[in-house]
């Protein structure tokens, strides 16, 4: 700017005219001075007037051309000025508004001769901090290094005449005023003088922070969009337009279709339609280009010949410069084939609940309207399925009798909180079409909800109980009647039991007093008159008192079975294995001449009354001693077995056994199934273990073969 205001100075006190005078004044002062020398200083001696005339004739002419050569001249200069000025100001002003950073440096001088304002934006640093100074002020450290060795050590690169670059790019992290660094783009133009030598460097360093940024971003991008490829469970390929080529595709698409990726770029897609839908492929494929986007339904072929159904999604763009179509494809032959079991299946629900006679229905739980009503329900009311959905909305107070409509508005109003596969059931009274009032049963479960989990569907099934009614209240009379004459019988009954329990004790303690007196007077004939009877009266006298022996036993069985009637059972804990042994011990004193052996295990401890399970146990091993006796050895087992619920309890002998077909005689009074002959007993014995046992809440149960031994099961609850 200091220049241009010179050179207008300069101009604007030039003038042509100046010139031309004292050009003019010099060259007649020159003619005279030259005249006088020649002639040694003497005016006008030897020289014609002519001769100085035509001299300055000369001189006027020359000043005249030389007038218009400087006012041409002149005229250029002013050209160039004000268009060197206006380049000047176009500098300036891209200079002052650029956010580029441009400057100069002379390598002569090693100093930077220029810097634009913009490096205050750029760095922080002002211009006047940076001119005059050398490169290290704008490029510090690594930054530094990397200038001198692209930049001052490659001057001779550049200078050569074959290398026609005459500038380099270099991509920089600058320090900035503040301490923090920018990414920017340096381009250096190497400026000649005019022998080709480099004098002066002229740079324009730009602020690329953003532009990284984004690249940084793009990069990010694309490997995102790579793996959100390769790693895609669905197959994707990218073909090109033109040729169909397969471009790429990923893992999965190579899985599912059987191909290496290999194979797959030596294909076209062509190669994965079968050969009937291809001319319609490549119909579609001339109308791509035009359709940015496109989904619809294909046929495939697998590597190993299977035929797939798919749905793919395409999309136009650009794949290394080339127009392609990205391909995503959704492998549908399951769910097509699901669709089609799925729509015959409906099929067959449709069939199977219009044809059963079972009444099923939907109702709207918001609107209380039949939606749905199979057949046999339209039916069971006596309308027909297209009369009940005309009914509307509230179509359950045109149907329902109208004192059970509480019960259903209670029922709907809870099933917010049911369990969907909790089953609820009603039964209420609804008016038939034909007027009359039906009782009907129906099962309801929650079909569907919305997205707040409120029902919005219920299915249900109903079935006509108005005969079911009927007959509950002719049986509920009935029962009504019944149950006043079970009272009245059973009333009866516990009076004859309890007169029949007192007439067996009251006989069992009267028959006592009689069979003393004849077992006692039979000793005393026995003793004091026996040596006058013959034998047959000594047998017979023994015979009496044998049967009064018998006949008392008998009663103390009866007794024993009539008490334990009466008794009430008072429960303890009791040591089986303790209790067993000791039985044992008591019957093994009877059979001294026997070998008489007990096996048991470890058996588990009994909740009962002690005083009655010992009569069990004593019963049960008396009674497998005896039938045992005819053996050489008496073999009696003995074993038990834990539960949780119960104990179970077996006593097993090597004796006669029984026959099965008599096992309905086995636990009665008074039954034998072996002649007393043979084996003595009352026939009570058993049906004494028979009625403890149920007292206990237990069973009791045998198993036998004759000649195979028996065994006697009983289990006692463990509560």
């Amino acid at each position: 700017m200091k220049n241009s205001k010179k050179n207008d100075r300069l101009f604007s006190q030039s003038h042509p005219a100046r010139v031309v005078v004292i050009y003019f004044c010099i060259s007649v002062l020159w003619i005279i001075i030259s005249d006088l020398m020649v002639n040694n200083f003497r005016l006008f001696a030897g020289t014609t007037l002519l001769e100085i005339i035509k001299g300055l004739a000369f001189v006027a002419a020359t000043s005249v051309l030389l007038y218009f050569l400087i006012q041409q001249a002149l005229s250029n200069l002013k050209k160039v000025n004000f268009e060197l000025n206006n380049s000047l100001e176009h500098f300036n002003l891209i200079t002052q508004h650029t956010s580029d950073v441009i400057w100069t440096f002379d390598l002569s001088e090693k100093k930077i001769t220029y810097i634009s304002p913009s490096v205050t934006q750029l760095l922080g640093y002002s211009p006047q901090n940076i001119i005059g100074k050398d490169a290290q002020t704008l490029f510090s450290g690594e930054v530094n290094e990397i200038f001198r060795k692209n930049v001052f050590n490659q001057l001779s690169k550049y200078e050569d005449a074959n290398n026609k670059k005459n500038f380099c790019t270099l991509e920089l992290k600058q320090k900035c005023l503040d301490g923090t660094y920018k990414d920017t783009e340096l381009v250096i133009n190497f400026i000649k003088n005019n022998d080709g030598k480099i004098t002066e460097l002229l740079g324009i360093s730009r602020d690329v922070s953003l532009k990284k940024q984004y690249e940084d971003e793009l990069i990010k991008s694309k490997q995102q969009y790579q793996e959100l490829f390769d790693k895609n469970p669905l197959p994707m390929w990218i073909f090109e337009i033109d040729t169909l080529k397969f471009l790429h595709v990923n893992k999965a698409a190579c899985e599912h279709y059987g191909y290496t990726y290999e194979e797959f770029m030596s294909m076209t897609i062509l190669d994965v339609r079968p050969y009937i839908d291809r001319s319609e492929v490549l119909a579609v494929s001339k109308t791509l280009k035009n359709e940015p986007q496109r989904t619809s339904t294909w046929n495939h072929i697998k590597k190993s010949g299977e035929k797939i159904t798919v749905e793919i999604t395409t999309y136009n763009f650009l794949y290394n410069n080339k127009e392609a179509r990205l391909v995503l494809i959704n492998d549908i032959t399951e769910r097509i084939k699901a669709q089609k079991e799925l729509e015959e299946s409906q099929h067959l629900l449709s069939s199977i609940t219009e044809t059963v006679p079972v009444s099923i229905y939907i109702v709207d739980v918001a609107k209380r309207k039949n939606v749905y009503s199979n057949k046999a329900t339209a039916k069971l009311v006596g309308y027909t399925t297209e009369e009940l959905i005309e009914m509307g909305d509230n179509s359950f107070e045109q149907l329902i009798y109208p004192e059970d409509l509480p019960l259903f508005e209670d029922d709907y109003a809870t099933l917010i909180s049911v369990d969907d596969n909790e089953i609820r059931e009603k039964e209420y009274r609804m008016l038939h079409k034909s007027g009359s009032l039906h009782w009907y049963h129906s099962w309801e479960i929650v079909f569907q909800r919305n997205k707040l989990g409120n029902p919005v569907l219920v299915l249900g099934a109903v079935e006509d109980i108005t005969v079911m009614k009927e007959a509950e209240n002719f049986i509920k009379q009935a029962n009504e009647t019944l149950e006043q004459r079970v009272k009245e019988r059973t009333r009866d009954l516990e009076e004859a039991n309890n007169e029949l329990e007192a007439f067996t004790y009251s006989v069992s303690h009267d028959l006592r007093a009689p069979l003393r007196a004849i077992s006692g007077f039979s000793k005393i004939i026995n003793d004091d008159y026996g040596d006058r009877l013959d034998d047959e009266g000594i047998d017979l006298l023994n015979e009496v008192i044998n049967n009064s022996h018998k006949m008392s036993r008998l009663i103390d069985d009866l007794l024993t079975f009539s008490r334990i009637g009466k008794k009430d059972v008072v429960k303890s804990n009791i040591n089986m294995n303790e209790l067993v042994k000791n039985t044992f011990n008591e019957i093994k004193k009877d059979y001294t001449n026997k070998d008489f052996q007990l096996n048991m295990n470890t058996l588990p401890d009994a909740i009962g009354d002690y005083s009655m399970l010992k009569q069990v146990i004593y019963n049960l091993l008396s009674n497998a001693a005896k039938f045992s006796s005819c053996r050489d050895v008496i073999i009696i087992s003995f074993t038990g077995q834990y539960s949780e619920e119960k104990n179970t309890y077996c006593i097993e002998d090597n004796g006669v056994g029984f026959n099965p077909k008599f096992y309905n005689k086995l636990f009665k009074v008074f039954q034998r199934l072996h002649s007393a002959e043979t084996f003595e007993g009352t026939g009570v014995g058993l049906a004494i273990v028979h009625r403890i046992i149920t007292k206990h809440s237990g069973k009791v149960w045998a198993e036998s073969e004759l000649d195979k031994g028996s065994k006697f099961y009983f289990y006692l609850p463990n509560n």
